[in-house]
């Protein structure tokens, strides 16, 4: 009985102890919800929420605010000059503010909302006027300049229950980290009692309150601190051009009578890639290896309400433009919009990025910002903006940089995976239950497979003819048979060639292990050589265990070079292939005349045993007749 309490007990602290473990994997899951804090201040009914007048403050948590301010995403927690920041590992962040609407429809001596005509919060001029709530969002490359990226005004009234995430951070503010601040501000009416008036009727009597809610935190991409472009090659990309601005499609000349002649606003260049080249088009091509980090950069080298040193021209604001040739709809561009699209390695496009209010709010002077890290793909990017001339008549003329470039890999990664196993399967080996091709991740290689097979009593492998064909990442292969797998970049000179045996025919394995003609192989095996289970062969005491790997020809660059023959070349590598045989053929005459050698010598050792058994039994015998 005591035994049964005991081993109950120990499965329900089992239990307790799986329940706390699923629990933490969902605590931990990757789309975290985050609770940001707060501070909150009080002002009175004339303040134009100026911090410094405050009349008291206190720290908001979760809910003692008119809302909280949340966080959603895939996040680690740390600290950043003084205020909580969020690692981002993956994707991008929702920021959410949600509140209730109890003191919108509160009336009397509840405490409820007023509409507030001011249009200042702690001494900056908003764009309208508060009335039932202020919802403003900023941002910050330095916790000193800050953008509006969003503000809702009448914001309680318009939206008494907001449940859609206010706003959803880019990649460029988080591969360059961003502080983020949210205001809210809003004023307040509660009755506290009654006097009397006029001819003695009461009148209710109101405390007013204005409060104003400020969040900050930092946000950044962890896979790009620490990340720049020092000692590194980098190349410049694109030009500016005079376009219309109804698309930013149709071109003109810059003469110098244009505004914008002479000078450059900024330069986008490129960095961290291993090689680069051309292709068809004429388009840039950046090769890349494991490790690369390639990298698109923006330099601002204007300051963009003070362009080429001249107070007059400043960066316009736009507000409904589009770009044609990228397909993006009219919408509110800002200063400068930067728009990406890529094109997958299926030639489909991708609906393009925008990045609206690009040069002010994600760029600082002189500095270098990054604007993406780059996978494989084709990409095409533009940054439009336009230029007004302050005079008499305001002129305004736009522009865009825009170019084309693609990323590849470097190399020509390919690895064969055991489909019974799950490990890898090296050159020249064999398995029994098939293999996968997995290229790594790389999307723009050419794969082809060969397949030859051995029957019994030929001298020779034959290959199937209805098996030399174009493979791709992934494909398996179960069938009986030697496959010969021909990776081709055509950015790379050489191809990766891999030769693999699906079977277990020891001539075959041999022929994997050894690199050896089947022919010779079975020569050997007829003269006493033993195949072992890793295909190599034991001739007397020696085993034999020669690996050469298949060669592989060169593969020009076909977009640029064509291999050319060289009569010098060709002599040598004739000279160098029947050297090779004649050395090959040698070394097999070797090995087949010490195997006879060790076959004769064991034959006459065993000769003489014989010899002198049969003399000393004949002696014996005589012994035995002469004693009779």
């Amino acid at each position: 009985m005591k035994k049964r309490i005991i081993s109950s007990f120990l499965s329900l602290i089992m239990v307790i102890s799986t329940f706390m473990t699923v629990l933490s994997c969902s605590v931990s899951a990757s789309n975290t919800e985050i609770s940001i804090s707060g501070n909150e201040y009080t002002f009175g009914e004339k303040s134009d929420y100026l911090i410094s007048e405050a009349t008291s403050n206190r720290q908001l948590d979760n809910s003692s605010g008119y809302g909280k301010l949340l966080i959603k995403g895939d996040v680690v927690e740390g600290e950043k000059k003084g205020i909580k920041s969020y690692a981002v590992s993956s994707g991008n962040l929702k920021i959410c503010y949600q509140y209730r609407d109890d003191m919108l429809i509160a009336t009397g001596e509840k405490l409820h909302l007023i509409s507030d005509g001011g249009n200042k919060v702690n001494g900056e001029k908003i764009s309208g006027k508060i009335k039932k709530g202020l919802i403003w969002l900023q941002i910050s490359r330095d916790k000193t300049n800050w953008i509006t990226v969003k503000q809702i005004t009448n914001a309680f009234e318009n939206t008494p229950i907001e449940t859609d995430a206010l706003y959803e951070t880019n990649d460029i503010e988080l591969i360059n980290g961003c502080y983020y601040r949210l205001t809210v501000a809003y004023k307040t009416e509660q009755q506290t009692g009654t006097k009397k008036g006029l001819f003695g009727k009461e009148k209710a009597v109101y405390e007013y309150k204005k409060k104003l809610e400020i969040y900050e935190f930092y946000a950044y991409n962890p896979e790009s601190v620490g990340v720049n472009h020092e000692g590194e090659a980098t190349y410049r990309l694109g030009a500016k051009e005079r376009v219309e601005h109804e698309g930013y499609y149709k071109t003109k000349e810059i003469d110098n009578k244009d505004v914008h002649f002479g000078w450059d606003i900024g330069d986008f260049f490129i960095s961290g890639y291993t090689g680069n080249d051309k292709d068809e088009n004429g388009n840039d091509v950046f090769l890349k290896n494991v490790g690369d980090k390639v990298i698109l950069w923006f330099k601002l080298t204007q300051n963009i309400d003070k362009l080429n040193d001249n107070s007059r021209l400043s960066v316009l604001y736009d507000d409904a433009g589009y770009d044609k040739n990228l397909e993006t709809p009219k919408t509110e561009l800002g200063r400068g919009a930067l728009i990406i699209r890529k094109t997958d390695h299926q030639n489909k496009k991708q609906d393009p990025v925008i990045y609206i209010n690009y040069l002010e709010a994600n760029t600082s002077l002189g500095a270098d910002t990054m604007v993406q890290l780059f996978e494989e793909g084709d990409y095409e990017v533009s940054l439009n903006y336009g230029i007004t001339n302050d005079k008499f008549i305001d002129q305004s003329s736009y522009y865009k940089i825009a170019f084309k470039f693609s990323i590849r890999n470097g190399n020509c990664p390919v690895h064969l995976f055991d489909l019974g196993t799950g490990g890898e399967i090296l050159n020249t080996a064999f398995t029994l239950n098939g293999f996968r091709i997995d290229l790594a991740g790389s999307k723009y290689l050419k794969v082809n497979v060969k397949k030859e097979i051995y029957t019994n009593g030929s001298d020779g492998l034959v290959e199937d003819t209805s098996f030399n064909h174009v493979s791709n990442d992934g494909k398996e292969y179960t069938d009986e048979g030697i496959y010969t797998i021909t990776v081709i970049n055509k950015y790379v000179n050489e191809p990766t060639v891999k030769k693999i045996y699906v079977g277990n025919n020891s001539i075959v394995k041999a022929h994997i292990a050894t690199n050896m003609a089947i022919s010779e192989i079975k020569q050997l095996v007829s003269t006493g050589a033993v195949i072992n289970d890793d295909g190599t062969i034991t001739i007397g005491n020696q085993t034999v265990a020669t690996v050469t790997e298949p060669e592989t020809e060169p593969i020009m660059d076909p977009i640029t070079t064509e291999k050319q023959a060289d009569p010098e070349t060709e002599d040598t590598v004739k000279k160098d292939n029947d050297e090779k045989s004649t050395s090959k053929a040698i070394t097999v005459l070797i090995i087949i005349v010490a195997t006879l050698a060790v076959v004769i010598v064991v034959g006459v050792v065993a000769a003489l045993i014989v010899v002198n058994r049969s003399k000393k039994n004949k002696k014996q015998g005589n012994e035995g007749v002469q004693k009779q």
